[in-house]
């Protein structure tokens, strides 16, 4: 594919780019698989504003549901903070905790303890860390603080954190790949 195809489609929308997926197998495969197109597309999206996810329950009622959400939006220029609703379409049911966001990936768990969930909405792709998976190493009495998602640009890859409470004022943050 030509390169002036690849610097165009790198700087649009995700929402554009999903539709171009149809077009033609060659297209398919730069957006779906080519983890440089990725990297490009992410860099061109990163000048756009930031969001912050503001932690939250909320109670989903799966695909058929749309879940109003509350999130800041921070422009690259110093000052410029708003707050907007988004609809989420998710693709769980039940009392779900939103714990972050990290490149339109949501980060979020279900309540009692229960899985935690990395959620695409873009491509509608899930993937759950079973709550038996993330176990902690033997601490007394640990008590789950938060999760949280981040890349790792060293190894380029994403990485799950978890934050627990052991002891008063005592924490310690485990991570899952």
């Amino acid at each position: 594919m030509a390169s002036s195809a690849i610097e165009i489609l790198s700087r649009l929308p995700v929402k554009s780019l999903m539709q171009f997926k149809c077009v033609s197998v060659s297209f398919y495969n730069l957006i779906s698989n080519d983890p440089l197109f990725r990297k490009k597309h992410l860099h061109h999206q990163s000048n756009f504003k930031k969001v912050i996810l503001v932690p939250h329950y909320f109670q989903s009622f799966g695909e058929n549901g749309v879940l109003p959400y509350p999130i800041v939006s921070i422009s690259s220029e110093l000052g410029d903070v708003s707050m907007c609703m988004i609809e989420l379409k998710l693709p769980i049911c039940g009392k779900v905790r939103f714990h972050s966001t990290c490149d339109g990936l949501f980060c979020m768990s279900m309540s009692g303890g229960g899985d935690v969930v990395i959620w695409n909405p873009t491509t509608r792709r899930i993937k759950t860390f079973q709550s038996c998976r993330l176990r902690l190493p033997n601490l007394p009495n640990p008590r789950w603080i938060g999760y949280s998602l981040a890349h790792d640009p060293r190894c380029d890859i994403y990485k799950l954190l978890g934050l627990t409470r052991y002891r008063r004022n005592t924490y310690k943050l485990f991570h899952w790949i």
